[in-house]
């Protein structure tokens, strides 16, 4: 009897698991494109000002530390 209810309700909980991995995925997936999305706005509006994106300080501590 016991083993029974057990059984049923690992069924239960890995079809549950199964159902909830995709939606999470998709969510993922499209905050990922959202994200990019959002980088080429920057970028394309940058442009348009003529005035490349900032780069972090320490990148351009490397970056000069590299050249020197």
């Amino acid at each position: 009897m016991y083993v029974i209810v057990l059984h049923k309700l690992l069924l239960d909980i890995f079809n549950l698991y199964r159902s909830i991995i995709p939606l999470l995925s998709m969510q993922m997936e499209y905050n990922y494109n959202h994200l990019n999305y959002f980088i080429i706005l920057l970028r394309r509006t940058s442009e348009i000002r003529n005035e490349p994106l900032r780069r972090s300080s320490r990148v351009m501590k490397e970056e000069t530390s590299y050249w020197s």
